[in-house]
């Protein structure tokens, strides 16, 4: 009854075929996320602080979260979630020697998101917000790129909606289940109640 992402469940399906019959074939996926997670986070603490002292805190607080370190060894997609947040964030922070690179880099990893993540979308929208507000409105002169990397996130994310989750075959068992926790899940796009309960 769960719905996971698209390509986390065929790169898992890859994966577990390589290493057939075996726990390690569908953990390996999870766990080079969170190594892969982890590279980008001291890349990401690099940027952000000069100070030794934080950057070991940071990284301390990062490698030793027992969260993360039971999402790295799970068969779910919540390792992929953090390792989206830290490649968006990354690419969001990092200096490029070309603009043109940095929007490049950003749709790519915008629409790789999608199919990996459910929760790339509310990432997606507050980067989406941070380039607007950097570059088009503080810049004024990227308003374009910044507004066609938006444009092919929401054209990945209305193909991904359309074709996976929408119509989905227990999409009414995921939203019971989310209503007696009181959280949302994503239903009708187009109704009245998608928004209100957002």
């Amino acid at each position: 009854m769960q719905i996971a992402p698209i390509l986390f469940l065929q790169i898992e399906k890859f994966f577990s075929t390589i290493v057939p019959n075996s726990e390690i074939g569908l953990r390996l996926f999870p766990f080079l996320c969170y190594s892969f997670s982890l590279i980008l986070f001291y890349k990401i603490v690099l940027i952000l602080f000069k100070n030794h002292f934080l950057i070991i805190l940071a990284l301390s607080l990062f490698v030793f979260n027992e969260s993360l370190i039971i999402f790295s060894s799970q068969v779910k997609q919540y390792i992929c979630d953090v390792m989206v947040i830290n490649m968006i964030l990354y690419f969001c922070l990092k200096d490029f020697s070309k603009i043109e690179k940095r929007f490049l880099v950003l749709a790519i990893v915008g629409v790789v998101s999608i199919y990996i993540s459910n929760a790339s979308i509310v990432i997606l929208f507050c980067a989406g917000l941070y380039l607007f507000v950097d570059f088009a409105i503080l810049s004024r002169i990227f308003i374009s790129r910044v507004l066609v990397t938006i444009l092919i996130w929401s054209v990945a994310f209305g193909i991904y909606y359309f074709l996976f989750i929408n119509g989905h075959e227990s999409i009414n068992q995921q939203q019971s289940n989310y209503t007696e926790r009181r959280g949302f899940v994503a239903q009708n796009i187009f109704s009245y109640e998608f928004y209100y309960l957002l």
